[in-house]
């Protein structure tokens, strides 16, 4: 496996803050990723769909930053937050206590995602569920972050063989991987 500081080092060509970045609470009005002042813009999330089998896209609001990199972190935040309340028809990818250490972008179509331990441990087992939150994050970032068209997961800084034993992730993924 790559180690961390390895990761941060190719990290330092991508533009991205320091590792170990943690995302500002969800519903604050102003963090690391935005002032507040800037517009907003519409994005849509991919959610598994409760009804049917299948996913549903929901819309969202985000600060429209100079910063791509920050706008995909606000991204990654509201995947990982789920369905609003009244939003019966979708079901959470990730689990309640979900949280990101970070997010880099390169300009060759990469998105890094490095999630902690603690939130990979709160995923559902099973084949289905683990292609189903590579999908859901996946389609979010390059459906609202056109440049992104492959993925590559870290958790904790490292190159996982898998999330929960099923989906080969020591490379780069795209929808087409899933």
């Amino acid at each position: 496996m790559r180690s961390r500081a390895w990761i941060c080092a190719v990290a330092l060509g991508l533009q991205a803050g320091a590792c170990g970045h943690k995302a500002a609470a969800p519903g604050s009005t102003h963090s690391p990723l935005y002032t507040g002042q800037e517009a907003k813009r519409k994005v849509l999330l991919t959610l598994p769909s409760r009804q049917q089998a299948g996913f549903v896209q929901v819309e969202r609001e985000i600060y429209a930053t100079a910063s791509e990199v920050n706008q995909g972190k606000q991204l990654l935040q509201a995947l990982l937050d789920g369905p609003l309340a009244g939003e019966s028809n979708v079901a959470p990818c990730f689990g309640p206590q979900a949280a990101y250490l970070e997010l880099y972008l390169d300009n060759k179509g990469l998105a890094v995602v490095d999630l902690p331990q603690a939130t990979v441990d709160g995923l559902p087992g099973g084949t289905s569920a683990e292609v189903a939150v590579l999908y859901c994050l996946i389609r979010t970032l390059n459906q609202n972050l056109p440049q992104v068209a492959r993925v590559q997961i870290l958790i904790d800084g490292q190159v996982p063989e898998s999330l929960r034993g099923h989906m080969d992730l020591q490379d780069p993924l795209s929808l087409g991987d899933l």
